[in-house]
């Protein structure tokens, strides 16, 4: 008999990750509906102090920067109020942890004009905030957790945007920027509170010669007509903020929560991936940088501009720029790291020897005390650019000093019979201000990871091999003799990011009742946690080894040198980041979240329902 036929060829099963590939590329491409180059922007030639700052031109010749030298010193209890940004800083507050002074550098009071950002991220989206909204890129795309700050901080923002195109359209309050004052080249030309339409129909109506455009009208009152129209049909565009992110629990996408919900309200556009597919858009090799990935398209062709995760981007560098200059302005109105005098008598080099007791001797006045800037970080993008900052300051300083020296020496070459007090040099003395980064999510090493990848995405450094490392901050680390549980040993002493700890809630409740301070419990408490590990650092004593083969020693010039005591051969020695130091702790917001993070808290039964409503 014949040979009985072969079985059906079954096909085989589809991986669940390859269909959900499929249903992800379907979503792409949904999103992406036209294709073209991202948008760039100079964030640097953003005006900041546009629309809203509430300051006066300074002295120093910015713009809306509030020149009120008492804003730059320790606030009192009753200006602890929320603070407008960017023309004032954010109020500094002096308390007393554990028998030591720490100045609490007040973010959490900042505010952005219009969309309300607060904390952290009103200094990583100052410059996006402060965009105009006829200059306003149609879609600004970014990724991350669907619980981020960061996306909230965006969300608002675009929100912020479409909410002030919407008053311009259809008229706006006398505070509020008007249609006229939007456009450049139109001041004076158009009323406020007139529509698009209107503008463009009354400057059609101003313009001399024939208005066929067939005759190639060139008149003023033509182009600027057609400026309008072009001006109005950008503006009846509405804003988007796609954000991208891994497939949402179950039970969050049926009853959004928290940031997610606020940023839905918000008119943020949602795109779900599965995991494979985000790590292969977002994993190590893109995640760290502040260019687009290769493989996303932009949803809006020449006008997406991308947005990093957690804002670790050129656009973050503005605010960092002005949280510095704070920093060093009130530093100096501490009467610590003031403006010295070197009085350069007849045989002086315009250097003194500090004691200021003889004619002719330089005299130096109260040089600066070192003060340690401590910052909890994610990303620590704003970790690394404050460090960035506070550094072209202090080599700004140097170069300025050294200029006027040399000017000193020349013309005292050239004319002998100058009066002596002529000679008298104003000098701005060297800072000795150390940020300090405290990790947040993740350990030390990613931490340095993140940082030395966002300074290579900025030029800062090379990331070829044998190229110098990038100037980083101070990482602040756990202390090896801590009685760590076993989550928190796994990890070299660090909290799990998000995840519930009786350690963390025990630190966040001393702050709040025993110290004044309150903190949310994703970044403020950890940091703290770690902070106060270190409290009682000696210059004299120092605290010991941390994890990780690193050593702290006391507050001197890094050495490679070790010694048994201090771990061995191969164990690196460096300056302790607080032992010896003024401590500042920037304070990065996050209250607005302490309500949902109770509640985890309470699902672990680490506090009950009535804790939580307290």
């Amino acid at each position: 008999p014949p040979p009985p036929p072969p079985p059906p060829r079954q096909q085989p099963s589809r991986p669940p990750a390859a269909k959900a590939s499929r249903a992800a590329r379907r979503a792409l491409a949904a999103v992406a509906a036209e294709s073209g180059a991202w948008r760039t922007i100079d964030w640097t030639d953003v005006d900041l102090y546009r629309d809203g700052g509430g300051g006066d031109k300074g002295k120093d010749g910015n713009a809306g920067r509030s020149d009120d030298d008492a804003e730059y010193g320790v606030s009192t209890i009753d200006s602890l109020l929320p603070t407008l940004g960017p023309s004032h800083p954010s109020p500094v507050e002096l308390v007393v942890v554990r028998d030591r002074m720490v100045y609490v550098k007040r973010d959490d009071l900042l505010r952005l004009p219009r969309s309300n950002v607060s904390g952290n991220k009103a200094r990583k989206v100052l410059a996006l905030n402060q965009i105009p909204a006829v200059d306003f890129p149609e879609c600004v795309v970014s990724y991350g957790g669907p619980q981020s700050n960061s996306m909230l901080s965006l969300a608002a923002v675009v929100n912020a945007k479409n909410a002030e195109l919407h008053e311009m359209e259809h008229g706006t309050r006398d505070d509020e920027v008007n249609w006229g004052s939007t456009i450049e080249g139109f001041m004076g030309d158009v009323p406020g509170g007139m529509s698009p339409e209107e503008a463009a129909a009354m400057l059609e109506e101003k313009g001399d010669g024939p208005k066929d455009e067939a005759e190639g009208d060139t008149s003023d009152g033509a182009v600027k007509a057609e400026a309008a129209a072009d001006a109005s049909q950008s503006q009846r565009k509405k804003r988007r903020f796609v954000y991208y992110t891994k497939k949402l629990p179950r039970y969050l996408r049926r009853q959004p929560s928290g940031n997610l919900l606020r940023a839905l309200s918000l008119g943020m556009e949602l795109v779900e991936l599965s995991p494979s597919d985000y790590s292969a858009l977002f994993g190590s090799q893109n995640g760290g940088s502040s260019h687009p990935p290769s493989g996303l398209t932009p949803p809006a062709r020449g006008d997406s501009v991308w947005i990093p995760q957690g804002g670790a981007c050129g656009a973050a560098v503005p605010g960092a720029r002005l949280l510095a200059e704070e920093i060093v302005r009130f530093w100096e109105r501490q009467q610590r790291g003031r403006i010295f005098r070197v009085n350069g008598g007849e045989g002086s080099d315009g250097e003194g020897d500090g004691d200021g007791d003889g004619e002719g001797e330089g005299e130096r006045i109260d040089a600066s005390a070192p003060l340690s800037v401590c910052i909890p970080g994610g990303t620590c993008a704003t970790g690394y650019l404050l460090h960035r900052e506070v550094e072209r300051i202090a080599e700004e300083r140097r170069r300025s000093n050294a200029e006027k020296k040399r000017t000193q020496r020349w013309e005292e070459g050239e004319d002998e019979d100058e009066d002596e007090d002529d000679n008298e040099l104003l000098l701005l003395p060297e800072l000795d201000i150390r940020v300090v980064v405290i990790p947040c999510v993740g350990d030390d090493a990613y931490a340095q990871r993140q940082m030395t990848a966002l300074a290579a995405s900025m030029g800062d450094s090379s990331p070829s091999p044998g190229a110098p490392s990038p100037s980083l901050p101070a990482i602040l680390r756990p202390l090896s003799g801590s009685n760590y549980g076993l989550a928190r040993r796994r990890n070299g002493g660090y909290f799990t990011f998000g995840e519930p700890a009786a350690a963390l809630l025990q630190t966040f409740l001393e702050m709040r009742d025993e110290h004044g301070v309150f903190v949310d419990l994703l970044y403020g408490a950890p940091a703290w946690s770690l902070l106060l590990q270190h409290w009682k650092a000696t210059a004299e004593g120092g605290v010991g080894s941390g994890h990780f083969g690193r050593v702290y020693a006391v507050p001197v010039e890094a050495t490679t040198e070790t010694t048994e005591e201090d771990g061995g051969e191969g164990r690196r020695r460096e300056p302790h980041p607080i032992a010896g130091r003024q401590v500042m702790y920037v304070h990065t917001g996050g209250l607005e979240g302490i309500a949902s993070q109770m509640t985890r808290y309470r699902h672990k039964g680490l506090i009950d329902s009535n804790a939580v409503q307290n």
